[in-house]
């Protein structure tokens, strides 16, 4: 059994089918129905780093992270 299952994010559009390795910087924002338990809502948000973090990676779900140069 996954998370996904266990929370019936099958139900709802949009969610992916499985969380790539090597991407760590996403929220994922699952809304429920208070009285069913239900999901009713999923946003995908990615997490922006600048300033001292700016070199931490920032790849695209399910893309490989670019080389860094320095």
């Amino acid at each position: 059994m996954t998370l996904r299952q266990l929370l019936h994010l099958d139900t709802l559009k949009g969610v992916p089918d499985t969380w790539p390795s090597g991407n760590y910087d996403y929220f994922w924002i699952v809304d429920f129905d208070q009285d069913s338990g239900t999901p009713t809502g999923f946003r995908m948000v990615k997490q922006i780093f600048d300033g001292t973090y700016a070199d931490v990676p920032q790849n695209g779900l399910g893309r490989a992270e670019r080389a860094h140069c320095r």
